[in-house]
């Protein structure tokens, strides 16, 4: 422990390593290490600050993102990637094709398409809406880091790389 008048103090606490688990590569958490996989994630936003940050949250745990600005892009490059696409996550209110346009045009090029609803809006009526939609789940904005990779992990499921 070390103390200094009106700076405060620092303790350091030192506890054992368990035997047979890695220690984690520098800068990642247990959590991160688990969700490490290669899915390719469709981003569909209209906001490029969103899309962005989800972007660099995603790819640093190892998947392939790829950013639409709204509903027809998305459907657009949904069709060009055709089987590669694992997870769409879909923001709800968008100009053009609002989230439930996209996604029922998704499921016209796919119906088993994995897609993952984030909006702003109360929880009780967005998933009232979507109830019949059969979604891998929703993200409610604002959402941290953590809540992004959690989401994600639990919307990817069993997948398979």
């Amino acid at each position: 422990m070390h103390t200094a008048p009106g700076k405060g103090s620092t303790f350091e606490i030192y506890l054992p390593t368990a035997d047979g688990v890695p220690a984690p590569p520098a800068g990642e958490s247990y959590d991160e290490v688990e969700v490490k996989q290669s899915a390719t994630v469709l981003v569909v936003d209209d906001d490029r600050a969103v899309r962005a940050i989800i972007a660099v949250g995603l790819e640093s745990l190892g998947h392939r993102v790829i950013l639409a600005t709204g509903g027809r892009e998305a459907c657009e490059l949904y069709r060009r990637h055709a089987g590669e696409i694992d997870l769409v996550l879909l923001d709800l209110t968008m100009p053009e094709m609002n989230g439930e346009q996209t996604l029922s045009a998704l499921r016209e090029l796919n119906q088993g398409v994995r897609a993952l609803v984030m909006t702003g809006y109360a929880e009780e009526d967005v998933r009232e809406k979507f109830q019949a939609a059969e979604l891998a789940g929703f993200l409610w904005k604002p959402f941290s880091r953590q809540e992004l990779v959690t989401t994600v992990k639990a919307a990817l499921g069993p997948f398979s790389a």
